[in-house]
Formats: structure tokens, C-alpha cells, sequence
């Protein structure tokens, strides 16, 4: 179960959090695109940094979400190595 779990990507940024977690591990982003889409496809933002979240994550995700650091991970692209958690 990959979910409530940290994990260190090395990222950049020309590719989304889904591409950096299909990169680092082929068997893990397997895993987490099973959870489905939209807020089932979410991760938090432990550390690292990120633009602003976009028009599809502002409509999929509620405010206090988007504060507390939760994104869509096709949606969003670091700007370096991040560190994540796949909410519970």
C-alpha cells in the first residue's frame, strides 16, 4: 500500500510529479495510477517547490487542500527534487 507513505523524487521542471514518480519508479507509479483520477490522484507536497496550482487543480480540489500543500500530480511541475506523500 504506497498510500500515507513519503517518498523523494528527483524532478524537473519540464515534467509533471506523475512523470518524475513514472521515472524514479516504474512499479510504484503503476501502483499509484491505480488509485484513479482527480483527488484520487493526489499528492501532498512535503517539501519542494511548485507553481501555483492550475485551473484544473483549483476546480478538482478544494482551498483547504490546496493550502495544506495536496496537488494533482499530472497537473503540477516542480521546480527541483520533491518530497511527497500519497494521502491516505
Amino acid at each position: 500500500n504506497i498510500r500515507g507513505q513519503h517518498y523523494t523524487l528527483p524532478a524537473s521542471p519540464d515534467q509533471t510529479l506523475l512523470d518524475a514518480l513514472r521515472a524514479a519508479s516504474p512499479d510504484l507509479a503503476a501502483l499509484y495510477e491505480q488509485l484513479g483520477t482527480e483527488c484520487m490522484a493526489c499528492i501532498r507536497i512535503d517539501d519542494g517547490l511548485v507553481p501555483p496550482p492550475t485551473e484544473r487543480e483549483r476546480r478538482a480540489l478544494d482551498v483547504g487542500l490546496l493550502d495544506c500543500g495536496v496537488r494533482l500530480a499530472a497537473e503540477t511541475f516542480p521546480r527541483g527534487d520533491m518530497t511527497i506523500t500519497v494521502p491516505l
